[in-house]
């Protein structure tokens, strides 16, 4: 089975505090219409980049099989790096946002690709130290999935972001496989 974790983009959806919001504009001809859109490159489901936090690195550092495989789905808790057991690539459901030392446990286990439900990985306000933390250890960064319908699991991740030259980050589409 299949679950799209991606939020859709759309009009008047929940943006991080002072990023531009989605906008949408379609124009309709004769016999076609063609849209566009603006969007800050962390809106929706998104990856960060290195240099969203440190001077270097964009999206196409991440190779695509650090961004797919194996992951393990969890509710958060203080105790979820345990519960992971050794997962490369951990989702973790609600909780209070990963603090600098999580983000440095995480990295040290092993950890490659960490995703939350969540706008930021990272508690509120604070969000450089645990950002820095991951990014420069090479942990990928996955904002803003929707794991509302994913329960706790080991499932087949498959992330797959824009290429955008230069960016700090860039949406993604991503989907979980259960193959139990």
């Amino acid at each position: 089975m299949w679950i799209d974790i991606t939020k859709p983009l759309e009009p008047g959806m929940t943006v991080y505090p002072g990023d531009p919001a989605f906008d949408m504009h379609t124009d309709e001809y004769d016999i076609y219409k063609v849209s566009s859109f603006s969007m800050c490159v962390h809106c929706g489901t998104h990856i960060d980049a290195p240099s969203h936090f440190l001077l270097a690195g964009d999206t196409e550092d991440y190779p695509i099989s650090q961004l797919c495989g194996e992951a393990v789905a969890l509710t958060w808790s203080e105790d979820w790096l345990a519960r992971a057991r050794g997962a490369k690539r951990v989702l973790l459901k609600g909780g209070s946002g990963l603090s600098e030392a999580g983000a440095v446990a995480a990295a040290d286990a092993g950890v490659v690709l960490i995703g939350t439900d969540r706008l930021s990985i990272a508690p509120s306000p604070v969000e450089a130290p645990t950002h820095r933390a991951l990014l420069s250890r090479g942990v990928c960064i996955l904002e803003n999935a929707d794991l509302s319908r994913v329960p706790e699991g080991t499932y087949r991740l498959m992330c797959f972001p824009m290429k955008l030259k230069g960016a700090e980050g860039a949406p993604v589409r991503a989907f979980l496989i259960d193959e139990t």
